[in-house]
């Protein structure tokens, strides 16, 4: 089994899941950049290998949009991956005093929409060509 370890989330540890072609979310490097300057950014390291790269960016107080870009790994060790992720973000809720945090995931991505819910994200609604490819985008939500 391997270690797994939250650090602070780096550019870096996203451009490395892109770059390993397993990733389904963020395409554009420019994007992990941005997110280093969200204050609630993390990566899951297994093994000193990111595995999945999320974090919540405020849109005003109390309602954050959340992101995250995986490798398939995210499936090697799913219970541990996803019980690390739920406290992980709900820590975050709570601190960043959030009633709404809402994400956007591509309908095809499946996994992802499965650990979604497990993490307690609702489905509100297909969004129709949302993605810059044209691609069809599930919005889901936690509120509390």
């Amino acid at each position: 089994m391997p270690e797994f370890i939250v650090e602070k989330y780096k550019a870096e540890h996203a451009i490395a899941i892109m770059d390993s072609g397993h990733t389904r979310s963020m395409d554009d490097p420019t994007h992990a950049q941005i997110m280093e300057q969200s204050k609630f950014s993390v990566t899951l390291m297994a093994d000193d290998k990111p595995i999945i790269c999320s974090g919540i960016v405020e849109l005003w107080p109390g309602v954050g949009e959340g992101w995250f870009v995986a490798t398939d790994d995210l499936t090697n060790h799913p219970i541990t991956i996803a019980r690390a992720t739920k406290e992980v973000l709900y820590d975050q809720i709570d601190e960043g005093g959030y009633w709404r945090l809402q994400a956007n995931i591509r309908t095809t991505w499946f996994t992802a929409v499965r650990f979604s819910e497990f993490l307690g994200f609702e489905k509100e609604g297909v969004m129709k060509k949302f993605g810059p490819d044209g691609a069809n985008y599930l919005r889901v939500a936690i509120v509390k």
